[in-house]
């Protein structure tokens, strides 16, 4: 279906399905629980599964209701990122249904310990019975749900609705999660190194070139909680960028780096998610439509949270990024590219020679954090008795 259909149905369609998909596992997870033997780990799987989708689809039907028209880029990437866990969840689903409906018919399957010769076969067929089972493929989806139910907040406020609090993303937090818009007005002992960002970005000052690329890089390197996601929000949010630059394209990359889903999200972001392009599985295609939909424009372009692939050398992980990137050098020369790491040696792969570097809070914002997080305030006379 074409986006721009999408875009303008996208609100009627998800909460719909994600009712219709609620209702079935509420039907399934009884009779599944009496039907196979299932682990602790997998019960707990499908519960959570089936709160998910009631507190989503919750959502969805909330912001539908409130959202204006035309819907916001950041409220349709969020419908479809909610729109394909919800398909996924609903394969999971089908196929489970798909192996009861086949046991059924062919009967009780056999002992494996009368038609297996050895422990050897025994094993064997064991790991590829288990290896393939719908169930294995539960927690990634959990995870794309639970980020959604994360980003909830957010969405709310952008189509000015009150949110409750989003559930927990517990032990299955994915690196898979990030989002253009700030968690919290509150920014603490940030506002030297948001200058020197912002400074990066338009007035050019200490600005990296990639090695073979004309689009300058700017890295921003420290450990994991440490505010790199916070930083990039605030300057990406920033008055003189969102002048500045147009497109502003914000893509999460993660451990696993998937060249194609990262140029398919830089893409759809390019044009403002009114093409779907998510049928095109030819990645020289989508790069030749990157080339022409980034073409002469300012545009400013987030990859956060980005890793290097340890099975693989330091060069070949540059070559690859080079080649990634490389449809974005059509852009104009004024265009920049913002890259999250924690590791240094991304922004060394990348060509960045003055990353900015993250650290620690000095001890009067950690005492204005504290104060932020115990008592809701910054001023402490609030709550005297404290």
């Amino acid at each position: 279906m074409a986006c721009s259909a999408a875009a303008a149905a996208a609100g009627w369609l998800v909460s719909p399905f994600l009712d219709n998909l609620s209702s079935r596992l509420r039907s399934y997870v009884d009779d599944l629980l009496r039907y196979l033997p299932l682990s602790e780990s997998a019960s707990a799987d499908l519960e959570r599964l089936k709160d998910y989708l009631l507190r989503l689809h919750a959502y969805a039907s909330t912001v539908e209701r409130a959202q204006r028209r035309p819907p916001h880029p950041t409220l349709l990437a969020w419908f479809n990122r909610l729109q394909d866990a919800a398909h996924d969840a609903d394969d999971i689903l089908d196929e489970i249904s798909y192996r009861r409906l086949a046991d059924a018919l062919i009967g009780p399957r056999p002992d494996l310990c009368s038609i297996l010769d050895t422990p050897g076969q025994l094993c064997s067929r064991l790991v590829s019975v288990c290896s393939d089972h719908p169930f294995k493929r539960l927690p990634s989806v959990l995870d794309k749900l639970a980020n959604a139910c994360a980003d909830y907040a957010g969405i709310a406020s952008l189509v000015g609705i009150d949110a409750p609090k989003s559930p927990q993303r517990g032990n299955r937090l994915s690196r898979n999660s990030s989002s253009i818009i700030p968690a919290d007005d509150a920014f603490f002992d940030r506002q030297r190194e948001l200058h020197v960002l912002v400074e990066m970005l338009v007035g050019g000052n200490g600005s990296a070139q990639l090695q073979s690329q004309s689009v300058p890089v700017v890295a921003i390197v420290g450990d994991g909680g440490i505010g790199k996601t916070k930083l990039a929000q605030t300057a990406f949010n920033h008055a003189n960028i969102q002048e500045h630059f147009d497109p502003l394209m914000w893509v999460c990359v993660s451990s696993h780096l998937d060249d194609m889903r990262i140029t398919r999200e830089i893409l759809q972001a390019a044009t403002d998610w009114k093409v779907d392009y998510d049928g095109i599985v030819n990645f020289d295609r989508l790069q030749k439509l990157l080339v022409s939909a980034v073409a002469g424009r300012r545009f400013l372009l987030v990859l956060d949270d980005v890793w290097d692939d340890n099975e693989m050398s330091m060069w070949d992980n540059g070559e690859r990024w080079r080649k990634l990137l490389a449809p974005l050098q059509n852009g104009n020369q004024e265009s920049r590219i913002i890259v999250t790491t924690r590791m240094k040696m991304v922004a060394d792969m990348l060509g960045v020679r003055m990353p900015v570097m993250l650290g620690g809070l000095e001890t009067k914002e950690n005492w204005l954090l504290l104060k932020k997080c115990a008592l809701g305030s910054e001023n402490s006379r609030e709550h005297p008795r404290l």
